[in-house]
């Protein structure tokens, strides 16, 4: 190849019209600029979104202690029904011995009447 038929271009001596940088540099500006607002956004949307989990983990906490109080609640409420039930079933029985003997000695009464 003849050494005419390559062509090198030397740096130094491109020019580019004032409009061309101008543009070029406005579009990385933008993209600069689109790149900051969309971290902006998504730190924003980050932080309400741990927001919403902590105030998700609050009220399911607050949920597992009111199960929890309710559960107590429900067990100390058997366990006194439990005793009433039991102490009603101890008079009921002492009520039917009772009633036994009262039996018992109306019948000697009458079979001492009647001799």
């Amino acid at each position: 190849m003849p050494a005419q038929a390559r062509r090198w271009t030397d740096a130094s001596k491109l020019s580019f019209p004032i409009q061309f940088v101008l543009t070029l540099v406005g579009a990385f500006l933008a993209a600069v600029l689109a790149v900051k607002s969309a971290q902006a956004d998504l730190t924003a949307a980050n932080a309400a979104l741990q927001s919403d989990v902590r105030v998700i983990l609050t009220k399911m906490d607050a949920e597992k202690q009111v199960a929890e109080a309710n559960a107590k609640l429900t067990e100390a409420a058997n366990a006194q029904l439990k005793a009433t039930v039991d102490a009603m079933s101890r008079r009921q029985e002492l009520q039917q011995m009772q009633i036994a003997e009262l039996q018992k000695s109306l019948l000697i009464l009458t079979e001492g009447r009647r001799r």
